[in-house]
């Protein structure tokens, strides 16, 4: 058992396997933490990759929310762009939100963190302030612009 405190990072963007093509700042952002915390990062799983893994020290565990195949909305491209090219992701927005809130309802009960750090304010961070209100576990949210410029650029159709 360790003494060290447990972090649940939230995140779409994460590497799937080694050599991946994802940006890694959320990976080299959670490695950091391993020297002195417990991290479990919570991200999508995505066709090809293993559902649970140790990567760096860090426990991975990848939600799933539809069929294999069709898991690609949160990939190397990221949610948003994924949704540009391809209208049919619109669909599993709903089922993708659903699978995260509950995979981080049932990962806090289970580990009970100190902390839950959210990458991306939609839908990361939404999710973590829901669950982590419900769990009363402090969580932070972490912006990282193209989230900003990306619900402008929606909200700016109105």
């Amino acid at each position: 058992m360790t003494d060290k405190d447990k972090v649940i990072v939230l995140t779409s963007t994460f590497p799937r396997w080694p050599k991946d093509t994802t940006p890694p700042f959320v990976y080299e952002l959670s490695r950091r933490l391993v020297s002195s915390h417990e991290v479990t990062v919570l991200t999508p799983h995505y066709p090809g990759a293993l559902t649970e893994e140790i990567m760096a020290g860090m426990t991975i565990r990848r939600f799933r929310y539809f069929f294999s195949p069709f898991e690609k909305l949160a990939g190397a491209q990221g949610m948003l762009p994924t949704l540009q090219h391809n209208k049919f992701y619109y669909l599993l927005v709903p089922l993708f939100m659903f699978g995260q809130m509950l995979s981080l309802f049932f990962l806090c009960k289970k580990i009970r963190p100190h902390v839950i750090h959210a990458h991306w304010l939609i839908p990361q961070g939404l999710c973590a302030a829901l669950v982590a209100g419900f769990f009363r576990i402090p969580f932070v949210v972490t912006a990282h612009g193209a989230d900003i410029f990306g619900l402008r650029s929606y909200f700016s159709k109105f």
